[in-house]
């Protein structure tokens, strides 16, 4: 699960979406757990094909310096992208990819 840094759970401030932290087990999935308060450099370690998300936005997040800095909602802020809709498309191609740990 990812971590902010002062330790708490980041599901702890995912957004108000109801169905969030869900998927069809009732149970919350890896891509549920992307919040506005992941940081990119995490979320493009662990999950590649997220970079695609940036890239398609025109948004310099992949390969940058201060990525493992910036949470989503600090790139959304500096490039003026909504961050719910960043946050939902980053999920969708999540949900869709194996993250590496898984991959062995």
């Amino acid at each position: 699960m990812f971590q902010r840094n002062d330790g708490n759970n980041m599901a702890d401030y995912a957004s108000h979406d109801s169905s969030r932290g869900k998927g069809s087990t009732g149970m919350a999935t890896q891509a549920d757990q992307i919040t506005a308060d992941t940081k990119v450099e995490e979320l493009i370690t662990r999950y590649p094909a997220a970079a695609q998300v940036f890239i398609r936005r025109r948004m310099s997040c992949v390969g940058c310096d201060v990525a493992r800095f910036e949470s989503l909602v600090d790139v959304c802020r500096i490039y003026r992208q909504p961050v719910g809709q960043l946050i939902e498309e980053i999920r969708r191609v999540v949900r869709q990819e194996r993250p590496l740990s898984a991959r062995r």
